[in-house]
């Protein structure tokens, strides 16, 4: 085959490659190595097809055999540099890179194919992370294309990228990224050269070439003049310059002040240029601007700056500030790792060391010496100078460490002066009480040196330590005078000159403190002095400006100006700011939350505020750290008296004077609040409690003006005691008076005085009072009001007017002048007095005071104007709506005039609003009862609003305060009656019958107490009553009657009843009744025929007696006389919608038809009556009985009836009227009958809540117990107890001997 078969061939197999046919271009191309099998093309042709055919293997082996034989060829190279591509995986990257550097070198001549295959090859390493190799290969391209500057950019920028995303970076690769990076620097202003010199920058730092960081730094700043970034790192290198960490030849911080000007102008928020900025002034000396800005920037950076901290730590040194250079000499000692220069750090962290523990040694405390010697021994002493071996030795001697001294003094004898080992022997000798040998090594110190400042302040303080402070002040002047600009001398001369206390020596001690805040600003013991010396001298502006000076720049948290806070808040209470002191006292907490003393301040600052829940726990606060603080106890009384918790007031005050039994604060605070809770006791009515709160007040008061008799408050107190009794009755006051206010002498024993007494004792305590206090327009009006209680007018209107003409703009004493006229009749000086004092003050108890004027003068229209302006001055005042009410009831609104009253018991207890209550609902009750007419309005409040209720509240407070008024005792008694309540009836009538003289009256009120009587079983005692009555009335003759009865005296009943039926009924209806008792009682004594005849007299009469067809109908059933019965039904027709007799006729139906056998029959008739009359409650009790007795398979169906009946009742019934349990003890019987014992026992349950005055409640409950546990089983512990309670309730009756049997059972 010759070369042109070949070409054809190789022709052929281009072809197919080209159409994508590598198989047929494979056998194409083992044609031709068939006959030359080195063929370059064919082993070329031959790998791409094998390539494409997925043989990797043996591509590569046709692919390096074309090489091998034919190595100058690009082809080959190319073609195995594409099949790497596309390869993935480690197995070809080392031939891979060879194969790119091969290309490389055959590209010589091609830059652009040049830099594609270094730029590949650069890649390449980097992906095997080899930095190294990456950087060599980028470096030769750049140098490469040096001369196309767009691919030389582009090249440093490759380096650029791939160098700065390394954390870390050897020397050589250093030297790369600098070149790199100079190299791709220009002047324009693109994104690209702003991070270039960003770079630059930062490596300049990094290497510490740091004149040439600065240069660059410029130099961006020229070009990028709004950029921060060149600013802050000048302003960073400058710091650590300043600071000694840096070592820097160049001209540019000459100018430094433009570069953090520009800083801060353009970045106010960059910590970096404030930083510089306080550098520079510690450079000038300009200490105090050094360090307030070092402070803004240092706390407004998000990271901790040591070298700011630093120079801030050293400034604050300079200026003497100790404290705050201790706070920040610690502060920085923790960041020395960021000094990177070894010897540099060392010499930083050295003097780190001296400056904290000198300014602990300078503070002159012996606790910051104690934390000056844990430093010490925390610190290694290596390489550490003579200042800090000599001020060491100087703490170890104050702290009393003479081993340590001891090594000290023997390193130091021979480097410092004679008179600083004395100093420090001396300290020795002091630290060990040794204070004579002290002072004599402190003199020979100063014979050595007279100007030893030291020696001076030490001497002093030995001095005024022990009491010789006028030999200490010469000192102090001196050391002053040597060392002006320490604080020490100046504190001790503040102290000196405060304690002489004179006008000018507080002066001088203020300006002695001034100077030493002025040397050492955080020096608390100065700041302490001065601010109290402000506070007592009333210098209030300097005072806050002060205490505002120390506590701005301090966090409060720190604790370091607790005092400063503290003072701040008792400024703040000293100027009745205070909720500025509650803020401020609230800050010195967070310093020192165990501060008792900042606790108390916090409580009186609440307490001002009117914070009173806050103080009180405030003031617990302090009992919690301080037990015995009787300050705080007092306090919290007073509190709990201020927020009405009298009673709590009155237990703390008396826990108090357990052990202070002299402590006058205290026992005010008892007699003040037992006066507020006897006045509270008074308002509420409750007069007892209020006379024992007068009799405590009287007792504990005595105490107190015992114990200072000088005080006119407590005596005027004591006059409160006893005139607080002048509203109530003479009954009830009954009081046991100390001796010593009743005669001259007394002794401890008391006196029982009644009110009258009481009253004359208030007088002489008012007028002790006046004796110590003459001009008192309050204890005047006091007196007047007692005086005019005690009925001594003319010496109340002479003690009103002596008041008035000390304050005669007090309306108070005019409105007490116009009563006290108004109480004279002189109804004209009255009104004067009163309009007079609504001059000074629109109230309404002047407009209530004078329309009782007008009212009295007959003026209705007027008294309804000034009533009404009462009304609109204080909408809650009870009286101004009671002088309405009377207004309308003398006009005869009797409607309104009952509104009116009505909303005055709603507003509270008021006696006249009270008496017109109750006055309004018992004419009302009698109206209904007599079938007169009465507003629907009126009637829906008495039965649904609890009329009888209220009216009995209302009356009982009247009854309480006038019980003279015979008819409100009558009416109360009726109303306790009518409740059910008959035995506080009988009491309050008994009360009456004791009044009353008039003889119409006297028989009211017998048969009313008949009738209760007879209610309570005492039908003797009702008898005699009602026989005592001298003109008999019909009710009055019916009650005999009554009694009689229930006695087993039916001949005098039956009398009785007849002479009502001849002489004192007035009407049919009445007769009718009577026939129909009369024939009961015949029915008992004569027999059934008188008692039929005495009954069908009785149905003959309109209208007929219900109760008398009741009668005959069961007349009828007992000898099975069904004319008779079926005759009394018919006559029921009319009555069956009646609710008071529909039940009853409705059982009896069913009753006679159960007689006649129809069951069922009886069932529907009751149901029907349920249908017909859903509404009445006992319709459904009446079926669930029914049920029970007829049909006890339906037991659960009747429970259901009875508990529905029983909720009926309880929502039907009307307001205060009485209900009856027996529903719920129905359902209770039905359920035990169903066998439900669980649900029997909770249902007897709800009957002894609800009716626990009722002894079949409690039977039921007993029964239910027994049901529901087994005959075996022992008996509840509380059934006994059970069963003798119905027992007791239910006296002599059945179930009494129901209980007496169960109780033998168990």
């Amino acid at each position: 085959m010759g070369d042109k078969d070949i070409k054809v061939f190789l022709k052929e197999a281009r072809e197919q490659i080209k159409n994508k046919e590598f198989k047929n271009a494979l056998k194409e191309c083992k044609k031709v190595l068939n006959k030359d099998k080195n063929n370059y093309m064919a082993l070329v042709f031959c790998g791409l097809s094998l390539s494409e055919l997925d043989q990797p293997e043996q591509a590569v082996q046709a692919y390096k055999r074309a090489v091998e034989f034919t190595p100058e060829q690009v082809v080959g190279w190319e073609g195995l540099l594409k099949f790497y591509e596309k390869q993935d995986g480690q197995k070809f990257v080392a031939h891979h890179m060879e194969v790119l550097q091969k290309l490389m070198e055959l590209y010589k001549e091609d830059a652009s194919k040049y830099f594609d295959a270094s730029s590949k090859l650069a890649q390449l390493q980097l992906d095997q992370l080899d930095l190294n190799g990456a950087v060599a290969t980028l470096q030769n391209q750049a140098e490469f294309v040096q001369n196309d500057p767009i691919k030389f950019k582009e090249s440093l920028g490759t380096m650029i990228k791939v160098l700065s995303s390394q954390s870390t970076l050897s020397d050589a690769q250093n030297v790369a990224f600098k070149e790199a990076l100079e190299k791709s620097m220009t002047d324009n202003q693109t994104p690209t050269n702003m991070e270039n010199f960003k770079h630059l920058i930062k490596l300049l730092y990094k290497v510490r070439e740091i004149d040439n960081l600065l240069l660059k730094a410029v130099k961006m700043t020229e070009i990028f003049s709004e950029n921060i970034y060149p600013l802050e790192w000048i302003c960073k290198v400058y710091l650590e310059y300043i600071a000694g960490a840096l070592d820097v030849d160049t001209k540019i911080f000459n100018s430094i002040e433009t570069y953090f000007t520009k800083l801060i102008e353009l970045s106010p928020n960059s910590s970096l240029g404030g930083l510089a900025k306080g550098a520079f002034l510690w450079k000038l000396k300009s200490l105090e601007e050094c360090i307030n800005t070092m402070k803004s920037s240092v706390e407004s950076s998000s990271s901790p700056n040591f070298y700011g901290l630093y120079i801030l730590a050293l400034s604050q040194f300079e200026t003497k500030d100790y404290s705050a250079v201790e706070v920040s000499a610690a502060e920085a000692a923790k960041y020395t790792i960021k000094v990177k220069d070894d010897f540099k750090r060392e010499k930083m962290e050295n003097q780190l060391s001296l400056i904290s523990i000198q300014a602990l040694y300078y503070q002159s405390s012996f606790d910051k010496m104690e934390r000056a010697v844990s430093l010490i021994e925390s610190y290694e002493t290596q390489n550490q100078g003579l200042d800090y071996q000599l001020i060491t030795a100087k703490i170890f001697a104050t702290v009393g460490r003479a081993d340590k001294v001891e090594e000290l003094l023997f390193l130091l004898k021979s480097q410092v002066p004679q008179h600083e080992i004395l100093v420090i022997e001396a300290l020795l000798q002091k630290s060990k009480k040794k204070f004579k040998e002290s002072t004599e090594l402190l003199q020979q110190s100063l014979v050595g040196s007279a100007d030893n400042f030291e020696a001076l302040i030490i001497l002093g303080q030995l001095m005024w330590e022990q009491s010789e402070k006028s030999s200490s002040l010469p000192l102090f002047l001196k050391a002053a005078k040597v060392n002006p600009l320490h604080w020490l001398p100046f504190l001790y001369l503040g102290h000196h000159y405060a304690e002489q206390g004179t006008g000018p020596s507080i002066g001088k001690a203020r300006k002695c403190y001034s100077k030493c805040l002025q040397l050492n600003p955080s020096n608390a013991e100065a700041g302490m002095a001065l601010s109290d010396i402000y506070r007592t001298t009333g210098c209030h502006d300097e005072n806050l400006a002060l205490l505002t000076s120390v506590t701005g720049g301090v966090s409060a948290s720190s604790g370091v100006t607790g005092w400063a806070w503290l003072r701040l808040g008792v400024h703040y209470l000293a100027v009745d700011q205070p909720a500025q002191a509650v803020t401020a006292l609230q800050s010195a907490l967070r310093g020192d939350s165990s501060s008792v003393t900042c606790w108390e301040a916090l409580a009186d600052a609440y307490m001002i505020r009117g914070s009173y829940t806050a103080s009180r726990k405030a003031f617990e606060k302090v009992l919690s750290l301080a037990p015995d603080s009787v300050y705080s106890r007092l306090m919290i009384a007073g509190i709990k008296h201020k927020l009405g918790h009298y009673q709590d007031a009155i237990a703390d005050y008396q826990t108090l004077l357990l052990t202070n039994p002299d402590y006058l604060p205290a026992l005010r605070g008892e007699g003040e609040s037992q006066l507020a809770l006897g006045y509270s006791y008074l308002d509420q009515f409750v007069d007892r409690n209020a006379v024992d709160c007068a009799e405590s007040a009287l007792h504990v008061l005595t105490r107190a003006a015992t114990v200072r008799p000088g005080l006119a408050g407590t005596w005027r107190l004591l006059g409160e005691a006893g005139s607080m009794l002048a509203m109530l009755s003479e009954e009830i006051v009954e009081v046991m008076v100390p001796s010593k206010l009743v005669k001259v002498g007394g002794g401890e024993e008391c006196e029982k005085m009644d009110k009258q007494g009481v009253m004359e004792v208030a007088v002489r305590c008012y007028t002790k009072a006046l004796v110590l206090e003459e001009d008192n327009p309050g204890v005047w009006h006091d007196l007047a009001l007692v005086q005019a209680a005690l009925e001594q007018m003319d010496k109340a209107v002479q003690a009103l007017r002596k008041a008035i003409s000390l304050a005669p703009r007090h309306a108070s004493l005019w409105v007490s002048l116009g009563l006290v006229y108004a109480r004279l009749e002189d109804w004209a000086l009255a009104q004067h007095c009163l309009v007079r004092a609504l001059q000074l003050e629109n109230s309404a108890l002047c407009w209530t005071n004078l329309g009782v004027v007008y009212l009295n003068l007959g003026e209705q229209t007027l008294a309804n104007k000034a009533f009404k302006e009462a009304q609109n001055a204080e909408p809650s005042y009870t009286r101004g709506w009671t002088g309405q009410a009377l207004v309308a009831e003398v006009a005869g609104f009797k409607s309104e005039s009952m509104d009116l009253f009505r909303h005055c018991t709603f507003l509270g207890p008021e006696p006249e609003s009270a008496r017109g209550y109750g006055d309004w609902v018992c004419s009302t009750m009698a109206a209904l009862e007599k079938g007169q007419k009465v507003e629907q309005h009126n009637k829906y409040i008495l039965e649904n609003m609890f009329g009888v209720v209220v009216g009995v509240d209302s009356l009982s407070a009247y009854c309480g305060r006038q019980p003279g008024d015979a008819v409100a005792l009558c009416q109360l008694g009726v109303l306790y009656e009518k409740m059910g309540l008959v035995r506080s009836g009988y009491r309050v009538m008994e009360m009456c019958n004791k009044l009353v003289d008039k003889e119409e009256e006297k028989d009211k009120v017998l048969t009313n107490l008949g009738r209760m009587l007879t209610k309570l079983g005492r039908c003797e005692e009702a008898i005699q009553h009602y026989q005592a009555i001298s003109s008999t009335t019909f009710y009055s003759q019916v009650g005999l009657a009554m009694a009689h009865y229930t006695v087993g005296n039916y001949q005098q009943a039956y009398e009785a009843y007849e002479s009502c039926l001849h002489w004192l009924a007035d009407n049919d209806g009445l007769k009718s009744h009577i026939l129909v008792a009369m024939g009961s009682l015949a029915y008992k004594v004569e027999g059934m025929q008188a008692a039929k005849t005495l009954l069908f007299q009785s149905c003959q009469l309109a209208p007929t007696s219900v109760r008398g067809l009741f009668a005959l109908c069961v007349i009828g059933v007992q000898h099975s006389d069904m004319n008779l019965i079926e005759a009394a039904l018919s006559e029921m027709v009319p009555h069956e919608t009646d609710k008071r007799f529909a039940p009853d006729i409705a059982f009896l139906r069913a009753s006679i038809l159960v007689l006649k056998g129809d069951v069922a029959g009886a069932k529907r008739s009751l149901l029907s009556f349920v249908h017909k009359q859903p509404w009445l409650a006992k319709l459904w009790s009446v079926l669930s009985l029914f049920l029970l007795q007829n049909s006890p398979r339906d037991a659960n169906a009747a429970a259901s009836l009875a508990a529905k009946a029983s909720v009926m009742e309880q929502s039907s019934s009307p307001a205060g009227e009485q209900q009856d349990s027996s529903s719920l003890v129905l359902s209770a019987i039905a359920l035990m009958m169903a066998g439900d014992g669980q649900a029997s026992l909770r249902q007897a349950k709800i009957a002894c809540h609800q009716f626990p005055h009722l002894a079949h409640s409690w039977a039921v409950l007993a029964a239910a117990a027994r049901i529901r546990n087994s005959p075996s089983s022992p008996a509840q512990p509380w059934l006994r107890s059970v069963v003798e309670h119905v027992r007791r309730l239910g006296e002599s009756g059945g179930l009494a001997e129901w209980a007496e049997r169960v109780a033998d059972s168990l």
